[in-house]
């Protein structure tokens, strides 16, 4: 009885943690209109950000040569 009422309060304590930290960091989430953004893609047409994020989420993803972690993420 002792262990399972041990288990409930650190199960209870790694929830309230994790709700903590989730709001923590909830307050540095970006909630403004993106940054325009016009970019010319590979094939060489204009890529216009505002234009896509009408209808559905845009993912933008920036890579560098430079960057250390860019590198190890997509390293061909």
């Amino acid at each position: 009885r002792a262990r399972l009422r041990s288990l409930a309060l650190y199960v209870l304590l790694a929830m309230a943690l994790g709700w903590g930290v989730d709001i923590w960091r909830a307050q540095s989430i970006a909630s403004r209109k993106a940054p325009e953004l016009v970019a010319t893609s590979l094939q060489g047409d204009k890529v216009d950000l505002a234009a896509m994020s009408q209808d559905k989420p845009v993912l933008v993803y920036f890579w560098a040569s430079w960057c250390s972690v860019c590198s190890y993420v997509s390293p061909s």
